[in-house]
């Protein structure tokens, strides 16, 4: 493969002269360090260099943990083959991804990396934009080929192995209109694994620009921590958990919302709402209310074992596409909370993220954090961390995660995930 490869790049020079080949240089570095009685550290590199040729050629080589890989791709108005550790037909960030990293450059007007891959190849015929063929993959498919199907737009990508029965789902519907109405619709989702052991999401939006009116629907469904392995710091304790996420806003400050997660052990649950006080053009005072839930499996039932109240005050702002907010809660069980978020694009195509959370050393109810995710999946998850602060930054040629926080018993944890890329 790699005598492929090569050639390939000679047949690049001669295209060279008449400007029709692209290059792209991606490296991704990443880092965690735990310090508790034993001090432990762990990183991964990704090194990737991409030639592309019009719309029809890509071939790649890189370094991926000290493994050298490589990857080709041909499209035509009729075919589709590609063969190694990085393209393949059908979008959807969880169908054959290496486990061991991942791309966070999934925004099409900065330029997406495609995911990495565990090996596999396709071969299929498209059709004005319809895709279906048949592919072999490491761990999934090696002696008897799946088959895959997908839509125009990748609004629909399907694909199932009869060797192994795991199939893949994935739906993406972006702010359509809704006919006679100024209302959005927004749906996706994506499934991977078997009828009896499977994860993914379902995220949905419904948005009324006129009225201000604001509904999302969000679940989740964890297997073995697959769902959140893309961050070597998971904030949750369990790996194995369905999470339902409900939320209808009204002009953004005013809101209700439950949250719940349900594991084989019992379920964590809250249901709150929140009201601005006073509302001026430099963001809103607001106060709130929320009841935490905990309960345990008990005799095959669930019984409820303990429940608080709380009530917050928050200063929340927001214009456009920035938004920030400072909240304060105190629970009637003595368990206290500082939260702070912000979103801010303070460049042309570039977004700061700034999330952190604050608890007493005894609280005893956890509390709602949103991790990282793969920049569709939300993934707000309870979380039992005593502090924790997140920072993003997203931008046309790089994107920066970092994080520290501290457990409940004393261990910190700090966590790098930096990606850099450049277009030539």
């Amino acid at each position: 493969m790699y005598y492929v490869i090569i050639f390939l790049f000679i047949q690049f020079n001669f295209l060279l002269a008449e400007s029709k080949i692209s290059g792209l240089i991606y490296s991704s570095t990443e880092g965690i360090s735990r310090s508790n009685f034993n001090q432990s550290n762990s990183g991964k590199n990704n090194f990737l260099l991409q030639g592309k040729y019009e719309e029809k050629l890509k071939i790649a080589g890189e370094i991926r943990n000290e493994r050298h890989l490589g990857s080709l791709e041909w499209k035509t108005d009729y075919t589709y083959f590609s063969l190694g550790h990085r393209y393949k037909p059908i979008s959807g960030f969880y169908f054959l991804r290496d486990t061991y990293s991942y791309s966070a450059f999934q925004n099409p007007v900065h330029g997406v990396i495609p995911q990495p891959l565990e090996t596999s190849a396709f071969v299929g015929l498209t059709f004005k934009d319809w895709g279906l063929g048949s592919f072999l993959a490491k761990k999934i498919s090696e002696n008897r080929p799946g088959i895959y199907l997908k839509s125009p737009k990748d609004i629909l990508g399907i694909s199932y192995t009869k060797e192994t029965e795991i199939y893949f789902l994935a739906i993406n519907l972006r702010d359509e209109k809704i006919k006679f109405t100024a209302t959005e619709l927004t749906v996706n989702s994506q499934l991977y694994g078997k009828k009896e052991m499977y994860y993914g999401y379902f995220n949905s939006k419904l948005f009324h620009f006129e009225k201000g009116i604001d509904f999302r629907l969000n679940i989740y469904k964890d297997t073995k921590g697959n769902l959140a392995n893309i961050n070597q710091d998971n904030f949750s304790s369990a790996n194995e958990k369905l999470g339902i996420h409900s939320k209808l806003s009204l002009q953004f400050y005013n809101r209700i919302e439950h949250f719940s997660e349900i594991y084989k052990t019992g379920r964590d649950s809250m249901t709150g709402g929140n009201a601005a006080l006073f509302h001026f053009s430099a963001g809103a005072l607001c106060v709130g209310g929320r009841v935490y839930e905990s309960n345990q499996v008990v005799n095959y039932s669930l019984e409820k074992i303990y429940s608080v109240g709380g009530g917050s005050v928050s200063y929340e702002w927001k214009k456009n596409t920035n938004e920030a907010m400072i909240r304060i809660e105190n629970r009637e069980n003595k368990d206290r909370l500082l939260e702070i978020k912000s979103t801010l694009r303070p460049l042309n195509e570039w977004r700061l993220e700034v999330s952190a959370l604050f608890l007493g050393k005894e609280n005893k109810v956890h509390s709602m954090y949103e991790q990282w995710s793969d920049g569709e999946n939300i993934n707000t998850i309870f979380t039992d961390r005593v502090s924790a602060i997140k920072l993003k930054i997203i931008g046309s040629y790089a994107v920066i995660n970092l994080s520290g926080s501290r457990t409940k018993y004393g261990e910190e944890i700090y966590f790098g995930n930096l990606q850099f890329k450049y277009e030539f």
